[in-house]
């Protein structure tokens, strides 16, 4: 029993003391938070003093909050830090006997985000446009080879060009770029902020064949509607073209290409060999292109003046696509049956139709008989048109600008371009014309007279029912 109420002794003047000595010191805490004021759990709390053999290190909770008791009268210093927030600090913090010091604290991202904006050489009312611009640099020309501009502008999704090298059936014998396929009078094209003009007299689009590629430092385009400040040509957008035009020195280049084509495709020739169409096999090389420039530049007049001269030439050879298999016809889908060769049914050897529901061609085999009509007789159209246009270009052009002063300055272009290429299809056909032909033809052979007169119950001088002497339609 006396054991008993020694260790009770023993206990309350633990607490006694424990308490006498809560009294004698102090606490710190707060809360922390972020620049939103969102709590920020994590932050490392270090309490630093003279009187403390060493630092005293907490982390606040999920509510940001942290707590820090029995710290001894004195000055105190508390850092914050937490990865990704600038650290803090705060000195002098008197604590007393009994205190409680409540701090505060707002801690600030570290990290910075810079936005950068770059301008362009179309003009706009604002430097912060609704619509987008794109610039394409000249090394872009120069990486992927391309030696006509139409090519380039095309690798970007928002352009079209209706007219390029590959039309063959309705081509102008221009390149024009159709921003969003709106339309290529839709698209105001420019050279230096300045209006080019129409490419040919049915053709209003400007001709890009008219801009030399070598002297292209830069392509902008507006892809927005731009028509409030250019006009009803600029709906779908604005291609200016920046010409370097200050360069000092002599430049000039060479260069060439072709295509190479292995015809192996099995699955486009078998369809051919169907259809009675030749096809081409093995490898091809052809397609040349080749391109060649000179451009002279410098200052005069110490300066005040600055001249430059281009000459540009480039040739490109025909292709056409008898020379691909994959190419060699027009290919008709046709469902379950899978894909086949078209072709026109206005065919060279003629399609002749008798009252008796005949449907015959000459045969080519004899040049003089008829053969029942049927697909292997279609003509094949597709192996005269070309995939790339042959073209020849020549273009050559001066810059002139002069400053007299700082209110005077003149300036002055002149751009020449002569450019040959042909436009071919299929020879044409005497399409949706009926002909008739009367049983006394003498240019009948026999077969013919036989298919057409005898088979149709008709001869020389029976009428028949269209009261023409007995007769056969051609198509």
């Amino acid at each position: 029993m006396k054991c008993v109420r020694f260790a009770f002794l023993v206990l309350a003047a633990t607490f006694v003391a424990a308490g006498a000595f809560a009294q004698a010191t102090g606490t710190i805490g707060g809360r922390i938070t972020d620049e939103t004021k969102a709590p920020l759990p994590g932050v490392t709390v270090e309490i630093s003093s003279p009187n403390l053999a060493e630092a005293k290190v907490v982390a606040t909770d999920p509510q940001g909050r942290f707590r820090v008791e029995m710290l001894p009268p004195g000055a105190y210093a508390v850092k914050f830090t937490l990865p990704g927030f600038t650290a803090q600090e705060r000195t002098d913090i008197a604590v007393g006997a009994g205190r409680v010091v409540t701090l505060q604290v707002q801690m600030r991202s570290a990290y910075k985000e810079e936005v950068s904006v770059t301008g362009s050489l179309i003009p706009r009312p604002t430097l912060e446009a609704m619509s987008p611009v794109t610039t394409m640099d000249v090394e872009q020309l120069t990486y992927q080879g391309n030696t006509r501009l139409e090519d380039l502008l095309m690798n970007l999704p928002q352009v079209f060009s209706a007219q390029n090298a590959a039309v063959s059936n309705g081509a102008s014998g221009t390149a024009t770029v159709n921003l969003r396929n709106l339309g290529d009078v839709r698209t105001l094209v420019l050279i230096d902020g300045k209006r080019m003009p129409a490419g040919d007299r049915y053709a209003l689009s400007p001709d890009l064949n008219f801009i030399p590629a070598a002297l292209v430092k830069r392509v902008d385009l507006l892809t927005g509607g731009a028509s409030s400040v250019y006009g009803a040509d600029a709906v779908a957008g604005v291609v200016n073209f920046v010409l370097d035009t200050d360069f000092e020195g002599i430049k000039a280049g060479i260069s060439g290409g072709g295509f190479q084509h292995n015809n192996d495709n099995k699955e486009m020739q078998g369809i051919q060999a169907k259809r009675g169409y030749a096809f081409p096999n093995g490898q091809a090389w052809d397609g040349g292109q080749f391109d060649a420039y000179v451009a002279f530049g410098g200052k005069f007049a110490d300066g005040k003046g600055h001249a430059s001269l281009y000459l540009d030439y480039r040739r490109s050879a025909a292709l056409k696509k008898d020379r691909r298999d994959y190419m060699n016809c027009s290919v008709l889908g046709l469902g379950a049956t899978g894909p086949a060769c078209g072709g026109s049914s206005t065919s060279p050897t003629g399609r002749f139709f008798t009252d008796d529901g005949g449907d015959y061609t000459v045969d080519p085999a004899t040049g003089n008989t008829f053969t029942n009509w049927a697909s292997k007789y279609a003509f094949n159209y597709a192996t005269y048109n070309f995939m790339q246009r042959p073209d020849q270009r020549y273009a050559a052009g001066g810059f002139l600008n002069y400053k007299w002063n700082e209110h005077a300055e003149g300036y002055g272009s002149v751009m020449l371009m002569d450019d040959q290429t042909d436009a071919q299809i299929a020879p044409s056909g005497d399409f949706g014309n009926s002909l008739y032909i009367n049983c006394d033809n003498p240019m009948l052979s026999a077969d013919q007279y036989q298919k057409i007169c005898t088979n149709a119950g008709y001869g020389p001088g029976i009428m028949g029912p269209d009261g023409i002497v007995g007769d056969a339609g051609l198509q």
